[in-house]
């Protein structure tokens, strides 16, 4: 094969953007595919966070333990734009968007069986549905 039989980091990270865009929009491409297949490991195993920009604090701390630890087969669904934009610009190629059709879950903390936390764990089982179809 010759150096034009494959693709350029750019190229492939052009691709990539276009899948995530796309996974905004279409259920049947989310979670992004490579996002997924360049993250799990050699047994096909990822670690699912999902996270709302009001524990933002709490899942870096989370995601640089899992680091420390040398597991890097981690994906960040973000509940809500500013979750994605910060985790994405300090954890890049580990965060999805939001799944689409998913209501923004609220940015704040909230305690435990109240409002936002319900709705973040009422969310989990279709999410890790939709990994679990990749």
């Amino acid at each position: 094969p010759s150096s034009n039989d494959y693709k350029s980091n750019n190229e492939i990270e052009n691709d990539c953007h276009v899948q995530v865009n796309q996974s905004r929009y279409d259920i049947d491409a989310w979670p992004p595919s490579c996002i997924v297949d360049n993250v799990a490991n050699d047994r096909n195993q990822v670690v699912i966070v999902t996270v709302n920009c009001g524990y933002l604090d709490m899942a870096d701390n989370y995601i640089h333990s899992l680091l420390k630890l040398n597991v890097t087969n981690f994906i960040i669904v973000a509940m809500d734009p500013v979750a994605e934009e910060v985790l994405g610009n300090l954890f890049p190629g580990h965060v999805v968007p939001v799944m689409p059709g998913q209501a923004f879950i609220s940015t704040k903390r909230s305690s435990y069986l109240m409002g936002g936390f319900k709705e973040i764990t009422s969310a989990r089982p279709t999410i890790l549905y939709h990994f679990l179809k990749k």
